[in-house]
């Protein structure tokens, strides 16, 4: 079954290039010399949560950190201090049995949301300012209720609302949105997949931005005993398919195999799809997908294609993603069509300065968070800040950041000021003209011809402005502003001379001192008695003594042969 806002599918093709990032700060957050908060004893390991959860927010970073197999918790830096959040020796709320086992994170405005077991049960925990609360476990009865025994298999937040998944080991499960302390079901194992005639079994990786919830189901094939999963968006209180089972999609000529990894930003939606041909990252607008990169692309820096994929996230609006040949321990980016590499496990061990290995999975941001083992053992956790050259935000070297990698702009993609270039925060753009009439910003090329100042406030800064204390700048389009125009409405004159504005300026064809426009006796003597007169032409002295001048000078007298003058 093809369905129509599938119908659409555009192939993107994508260049790759070289590293445009850089590794600006390094943070140790804390390592296995520093004692565990609320624990007699220093951390042992440090270890991350699955791949989709958050680890980072601002200043704030959220970690594991173990002493042993049955000592672990969940600790939170905020930029200063390093806190306890939980650990297995404290008990959720109302709870006769202590934590055991810790899942998976997100940050929310600076609050912890975690996904933990307590013995044979578990739930979702949110953590501020010192106090935990319950949003909800195994204990509590969904709106459904159509199984007990569950466990949270996902779950996300965004600005204080929460999406997650369930399932039990009864092969049923669904997804719920708690906002306002009310759990809301958005999709279960009793819902029909739309235009199918089979239902969910199984749920997992859900995202949710504003009132989009993303999320992967797994369904029946018509094939017996096979499974596959299918990308799934609720939006204004209804449920479509994506991608899925009967959908090409992105791939050539099968359908996909496994769906992971998602992420919402806007109307997009970015995934990690895989099937019998092909794997890769990839994207869908609302009616169009698209590939930002898959196993025919050659791996920026070397000569190998890609091989493995992971976690999907957006950055500043660009699709990261981690990818690699055998192991998947660089995050590469798509910025402005071009595929670029951010970061990889050498230059992380080159910034630390230590030597050793780093694994990292999760970025944030400009902020990666990086655990890392030294030379002699001792085991760490960091938080990298990072410049990225076409995110769109001036950091480290950076001299611009215009959001592409295109040269000739203004902004060149190394993100270093092209001569010529005129900027205003972090776009730029050529100078058109020498009088720098269409730039707006700053101009760092030969000379400073804009600078910050725009009077009128059109848009033109000062010293690129004719008028720049006039908006609009010139109402009788004569080429002077309104400010230096003495006859504004006037688009013939900009001083009104004898004749005042409206009135054209001709001369005194008479000589007799009096413009033409206020002469009433023209070709007339009109100084006697105020009568106007024929005018007797009269020549100066000085004018007879030029006219004998030039008369002598060109007198000649021929007598017979001779010449005489």
């Amino acid at each position: 079954m093809v369905r129509t806002f599938l119908l659409c599918i555009i192939f993107c093709i994508i260049p790759v290039q070289g590293v445009h990032s850089e590794i600006i700060g390094v943070t140790k957050i804390a390592d296995t010399n520093t004692p565990m908060p609320g624990y007699d004893g220093n951390f042992v390991s440090f270890q991350s949560f699955i791949e989709w959860s958050d680890f980072v927010e601002g200043d704030f970073v959220v970690f594991r950190g173990t002493i042993d197999a049955t000592h672990q918790g969940i600790y939170l830096h905020d930029g200063i201090n390093l806190l306890l959040v939980a650990d297995t020796t404290m008990r959720p709320p109302a709870n006769s049995v202590t934590y055991s086992q810790f899942k998976a994170t997100h940050i929310d405005n600076g609050a912890v949301i975690f996904n933990a077991s307590t013995g044979s049960s578990g739930g979702l925990y949110r953590y501020e300012n010192g106090i935990i609360e319950t949003l909800v476990d195994d204990r509590h009865d969904l709106p459904d209720s159509q199984f007990v025994d569950y466990r949270v298999s996902s779950f996300d937040v965004y600005n204080g609302n929460t999406v997650f998944s369930v399932n039990s080991s009864l092969a049923t499960g669904g997804v719920y949105s708690i906002s306002n302390n009310t759990i809301s079901m958005i999709a279960n194992s009793s819902t029909p997949i739309p235009g199918e005639t089979t239902t969910l079994s199984f749920f997992n990786d859900v995202r949710i931005q504003d009132n989009r919830i993303a999320f992967v189901g797994t369904f029946d094939l018509p094939h017996p005993n096979h499974f596959s999963d299918g990308l799934f968006l609720y939006e204004n209180n209804s449920l479509q398919i994506i991608i899925g089972t009967d959908t090409l999609g992105p791939f050539s000529n099968s359908t996909p195999l496994f769906l992971e990894g998602i992420d919402l930003f806007n109307n997009q939606i970015s995934f990690n799809a895989g099937s019998e041909v092909n794997s890769g990252i990839y994207s869908y607008d609302g009616s169009s997908f698209s590939i930002i990169a898959d196993r025919s692309d050659i791996i920026p820096g070397s000569n190998d294609n890609f091989l493995r994929f992971g976690f999907t996230k957006f950055v500043h609006g660009n699709i990261s993603f981690r990818a690699g040949l055998n192991i998947i321990n660089t995050i590469f980016m798509q910025i402005d069509g071009t595929i670029v590499k951010v970061l990889d496990e050498q230059e992380v061990v080159n910034a630390i300065g230590l030597g050793g290995s780093a694994n990292f999975k999760t970025i944030d941001d400009n902020v990666a968070v990086v655990f890392h083992t030294d030379q002699d053992g001792i085991r760490a956790i960091y938080k990298l800040n990072l410049s990225i050259c076409g995110d769109g935000i001036i950091e480290g070297l950076e001299a611009c950041d215009d959001s592409n990698l295109k040269n000739g702009d203004g902004c060149s993609d190394v993100c270093t000021l092209e001569t010529g270039a005129c900027c205003h925060s972090a776009m730029c753009s050529m100078l058109t003209t020498p009088g720098c009439n269409s730039a707006i910003g700053t101009f760092l090329g030969f000379d400073t011809l804009c600078l910050e100042n725009d009077s009128d406030g059109d848009g033109v800064r000062d010293e690129c402005d004719r008028c720049p204390v006039d908006n609009p700048n010139d109402t009788d389009g004569d080429g002077a502003c309104d400010s230096r125009d003495a006859c504004p409405t006037d688009p013939n004159k900009i001083d009104p001379g004898e004749c005042g504005c409206g009135v054209v300026d001709v001369g005194d064809s008479d000589f007799d001192g009096i413009e033409d426009c206020n002469d009433l006796c023209m070709g007339a003597d009109d100084a006697v008695f105020g009568d106007c007169h024929t005018k007797v032409p009269t020549i100066s002295s000085w004018g007879l003594v030029v006219l004998t001048l030039l008369l002598l000078v060109s007198l000649k007298v021929y007598c017979g042969n001779k010449e005489y003058q």
